[in-house]
């Protein structure tokens, strides 16, 4: 057998370390190409394929609506509203999931308060999981927080006589919903899923299986203790990639009225984030989330024809204490947030 001679030697050790290098560049990349190409992974009846035609587009606001003409409800007022609601402007805190996370202290801020309390607490995730344990065929809980700590949460205000309790639940924005049901998702000109920039799927507005399945939410928090529902991303994505036969306004607006008839049927109030005047016009409340107080001259001027009573239907949710927000109705953080 041959024996390399020592110069040999040094030649195959750079080679191998040569190759090892490359092995793990490539490693490395493959990986980065994974990563990359998963946010344009869609979704069909046939599995899982890419697709690059829009999937990121844009999701910028719509253009204001114009109510329906022959809109089938009374348009609410604000002294109407006041009166359903049981507080004429509304003070107190809002918790988000990162707060759900430490119940204790959401219940410490809660006893802080004077009086009565408005409470909202965020429910449900935009991908569609649950923050508590949901009874409803097929959904989802989240591991972004104890459920059954939530669940005793939930318990401990709905028996409290001085805490108005609000639940906040993404509208048409579900991903684990729009993957169960793809007919109910809204598709590119493929057949496969739209997705948002923070790689969502969002429900057709003008679907009935996506009404109900709202109207259900509603009615386990109804029997959860709650007096009053928020639907945010209440809206249509501004996309041309979303291959859309109806009129998008006008099946957002539809929506709308048919939710504020399910949701009043079922005792709660009905309430909408949103700042456009002509869904405004079908909730009893609306809220906007700002920190910017030069926002609410400008939101008080687009709603002030929808509401006669303003400082009981407009509600903002701020950590602010700029005190343009107390003309309004005010919500602030039950738990101090801090910048990641």
């Amino acid at each position: 057998m041959r024996n390399l001679s020592f110069r040999s030697k040094q030649r195959l050790r750079k080679l191998l370390i040569a190759a090892a290098i490359t092995a793990v560049v490539l490693v490395a990349a493959a990986i980065c190409l994974v990563v990359y190409l998963e946010r344009y992974i869609v979704y069909t009846a046939d599995g899982a394929h890419l697709d690059f035609s829009g999937t990121h587009a844009s999701d910028t606001a719509p253009d204001t609506l114009e109510p329906l003409p022959d809109a089938p409800l009374e348009i609410l007022d604000g002294s109407e509203s006041s009166e359903s609601s049981g507080l004429t402007r509304l003070s107190g805190l809002y918790v988000t999931v990162d707060m759900l996370s430490d119940p204790d202290a959401v219940l410490a801020a809660v006893d802080a308060q004077a009086g009565q309390t408005a409470v909202l607490l965020d429910l449900k995730s935009i991908y569609g999981n649950f923050y508590y344990n949901t009874t409803l065929t097929g959904a989802g809980i989240s591991s972004a927080v104890d459920a059954a700590a939530v669940d005793s949460l939930l318990t401990q205000l709905a028996g409290r006589s001085d805490v108005y309790r609000i639940a906040r639940i993404p509208a048409f924005r579900d991903s684990a919903y729009a993957l169960a049901n793809q007919a109910c998702g809204l598709p590119l000109a493929s057949g496969a899923l739209w997705m948002d920039e923070e790689n969502c799927y969002w429900l057709d507005p003008g679907n009935e299986l996506v009404l109900s399945y709202l109207s259900s939410i509603v009615r386990e928090l109804r029997d959860l203790g709650f007096d009053e529902v928020v639907f945010s991303d209440f809206t249509f994505p501004n996309s041309a990639n979303i291959q859309y036969d109806g009129d998008r306004s006008t099946a957002l607006l539809e929506a709308a009225a048919r939710l504020q008839a399910n949701v009043t049927a079922d005792g709660l109030v009905f309430s909408l984030e949103t700042t456009d005047p002509a869904l405004a016009a079908y909730a009893t409340r609306v809220y906007c989330v700002t920190d910017d107080g030069a926002d609410v001259a400008d939101v008080s001027s687009a709603l002030s024809s929808v509401y006669s009573d303003l400082p009981a239907s407009l509600v903002f949710l701020t950590a602010s204490r700029d005190t343009r927000f107390s003309q309004y109705g005010l919500l602030q953080p039950a738990i101090a947030e801090t910048e990641s």
